[in-house]
């Protein structure tokens, strides 16, 4: 019977992310205070989007940065999904604290799409701004709710 990732060739859509795992006590090997002034590990975790299985996992310490080791992770991803059988087409979803030209690299090495959500830096904005009001389209947003998406060129650089 055929389980998790694979094996298959149709495609996948994976979303990654980090989180923190408070502790208690003071000897925790890793554990740190991050960014929520919280005792903790910063883990790495990936998650079919479909299903919601645990893909892959990696720990950190806690006061890791978002992005910290995500190269290293996306290699170790593709290759336990590549040996679980799924052949298929991969797509990678993340939040702006993994936007890099290093994640870019990697995924592009990998053939693998991806959907990142990028910084609200002036130029972005600027792109924004610039998408006549009827390029935006409506779509469904959970719980009930509605947002808009629309498609505008931008030169992605470091």
């Amino acid at each position: 019977m055929a389980a998790g990732a694979g094996p298959g060739d149709g495609p996948l859509t994976i979303d990654v992310d980090s989180t923190i795992c408070e502790v208690h006590g003071y000897h925790k090997q890793g554990a740190c205070y991050g960014y929520t002034h919280r005792l903790g590990y910063h883990p790495l975790l990936a998650f079919r989007s479909d299903t919601g299985e645990l893909l892959h996992a990696r720990l950190r310490k806690g006061a890791a940065n978002t992005g910290r080791g995500i190269v290293r992770f996306v290699d170790e991803l593709v290759a336990r999904l590549r040996r679980a059988g799924a052949s298929g087409e991969l797509t990678l979803r993340m939040d702006s604290g993994f936007w890099s030209a290093k994640t870019l690299k990697t995924l592009r090495r990998h053939r693998i799409r991806y959907s990142i959500t990028v910084r609200q830096t002036k130029t972005v904005r600027g792109a924004i701004a610039a998408i006549p009001e009827h390029h935006w389209v409506d779509i469904a947003y959970q719980p009930g709710g509605v947002a808009q998406v629309a498609e505008t060129p931008t030169e992605v650089t470091g």
